[in-house]
């Protein structure tokens, strides 16, 4: 994904968090997209910077009252590492494999974010947060398969 593209679509999946994901809101969950993204780019973009996109995405996230600053542009730079190196393993088309690790990357995302939430507060209980953290994770994990049907198609029209 080149750099215009993926600012381009980091803009639209921002907005999207921002505007429609309240809309969207079921039982407190909303859908994290920019993990969905996240985890496109680990599945499928090549290594020469798919960490710095990674960052940036966790960065725009921080800067858009996402958490901590930095919180979440370590978590997504992790999540991306760590997935990235075992992309090999995984058959990245199928919807099936989206879903599941999308489920599981957001869900080791929320969970660090919340267990940091918990240490820092600590009138907050672990099993509220964790709760909330599955709930999200599954919410995203739902609409990945979506979300990446819309960034295959984006890149069959630039391939035309």
């Amino acid at each position: 994904m080149g750099l215009i593209r993926f600012a381009l679509v980091l803009a639209g999946l921002l907005f999207a968090h921002l505007s429609v994901s309240p809309w969207i809101e079921v039982g407190g969950a909303v859908p994290d997209l920019l993990a969905i993204l996240v985890v496109h780019l680990s599945l499928a973009a090549p290594f020469d910077r798919v960490y710095m996109q990674q960052w940036a995405i966790g960065l725009a996230k921080d800067l858009t009252g996402g958490g901590e600053a930095g919180l979440f542009a370590t978590l997504y730079l992790l999540a991306g590492i760590v997935l990235s190196r075992f992309r090999s393993e995984f058959y990245a088309e199928h919807r099936l494999t989206q879903g599941l690790v999308t489920l599981l990357v957001s869900l080791q995302i929320q969970l660090l974010a919340g267990l940091l939430l918990c240490v820092k507060h600590p009138h907050v209980e672990f099993g509220a947060v964790a709760g909330r953290a599955a709930g999200i994770a599954l919410y995203t994990a739902l609409l990945a398969p979506l979300v990446f049907t819309g960034f295959r198609l984006g890149a069959r029209k630039k391939r035309r």
